[in-house]
C-alpha cells in the first residue's frame, strides 16, 4: 500500500514521524492519513521489430495481434512472437482490420498503392487465401469491419467502399491474366460491392454504428452517416457546425444518442 498523509503521498523511505517533522507538525497535531493499493511498474516487453513506420494495430479475441507497416508487410504475432508475415501490397499499409468469418480468422489491409487485401487464416494463423480488392484510384487510408463482416475503406480518392469480409465477390470479368503471389497463395482480384460518393476530399476515418450504418470522417471538414443497405448518405455534419464544447467524439456520441431516440 501508498500511504497518504494530509492529501501527499508518504514516500517508501520516509516514516511518519519524519513526516511530521518536516512539516513542523508535533506529535499532538492531528493529521488525515488514506491509503491506496499500490500497482507494479510497468515492465518493458519484447520488442516488435519492423522494417519500417507501424502504421496501424488491430487484435483478434484470441489475443493475437495483426500490425500494419509501411514496409508493406502485415504481421501477426502471439505472445510477442513473430507467427505470420503476410506480404502483399505494393505500397505502405495505411490501416488493418482483424476479424472472423465462417471459415476462422481474417484480416484486410488497405495500402497506399490504392488497393486492400482480404487474408484468410487457419487455425495456426497461416495464410489460406488471398484476395486483392482494386477500384479505388488513390491512396486507401481507412477500414472498418461491421459486426457481420462487411468491410469498408476510405481513400484519397474522397470515396468509400464496400467489400465482401469472406473475399467471395466476383472476380473481374475478363480474369485477370496476371495474378499476384502471396506466400504461394494467388490472389484474386475482387471489385467492391457498392462505392459511395460525397465527401470532397480525403476519407481518413470510419467506424461502424450498427450493423447497416457506417460513419466516415473527412478532410473536408465533415462526418457523413452512410446507409449501407440503401447505399446512400442519410446525413452530413459539418465541423465547422459543432457545438462550441463538442469534440469529433462527443458528436459521433450525440449522433447515436439522436438516432436511438428516432428508433
Amino acid at each position: 500500500f501508498k500511504f497518504i498523509v494530509n492529501g501527499e503521498f508518504l514516500q517508501d523511505s520516509d516514516s511518519l514521524a519524519g513526516f511530521l517533522q518536516e512539516k513542523e507538525l508535533d506529535t499532538e497535531s492531528v493529521v488525515e492519513v488514506e491509503y491506496v493499493e499500490t500497482t507494479p511498474s510497468p515492465e518493458e516487453g519484447t520488442p516488435r521489430e519492423h522494417d519500417d513506420w507501424v502504421s496501424s494495430i488491430g487484435h483478434w479475441a484470441d489475443g493475437s495481434v495483426l500490425t500494419g507497416s509501411y514496409d508493406g508487410i502485415a504481421r501477426v504475432w502471439n505472445q510477442d512472437q513473430l507467427v505470420t508475415a503476410l506480404s502483399g501490397p505494393g505500397g505502405a499499409i495505411k490501416a488493418v482490420v482483424c476479424y472472423s468469418t465462417a471459415r476462422g480468422s481474417a484480416a484486410a489491409a488497405a495500402s497506399k498503392d490504392h488497393t486492400m487485401r482480404i487474408w484468410q487464416l487457419n487455425e495456426e494463423m497461416e495464410l489460406e487465401g488471398l484476395a486483392m480488392g482494386v477500384g479505388h484510384t488513390a491512396s486507401v487510408e481507412a477500414l472498418a469491419v461491421s459486426p457481420d463482416g462487411l468491410l469498408c475503406s476510405g481513400s484519397w480518392d474522397h470515396t468509400l467502399r464496400l467489400w465482401d469480409g469472406d473475399g467471395a465477390a466476383a472476380p473481374l470479368k475478363p480474369a485477370p491474366k496476371k495474378k499476384r503471389k502471396a506466400q504461394g497463395e494467388q490472389a484474386v482480384e475482387v471489385e467492391s460491392t457498392a462505392t459511395f460518393e460525397g465527401h470532397n476530399d480525403a476519407v481518413c476515418a470510419l467506424a461502424w454504428i450498427d450493423r447497416a450504418s457506417v460513419i466516415s470522417g473527412s478532410w473536408d471538414h465533415t462526418l457523413r452517416t452512410w446507409d449501407a443497405s440503401a447505399e446512400t448518405c442519410v446525413r452530413a455534419v459539418s465541423y465547422t457546425h459543432l457545438r462550441a464544447h463538442e469534440t469529433p467524439e462527443h458528436l459521433v456520441c450525440r449522433l447515436l444518442l439522436e438516432k436511438k431516440k428516432k428508433q
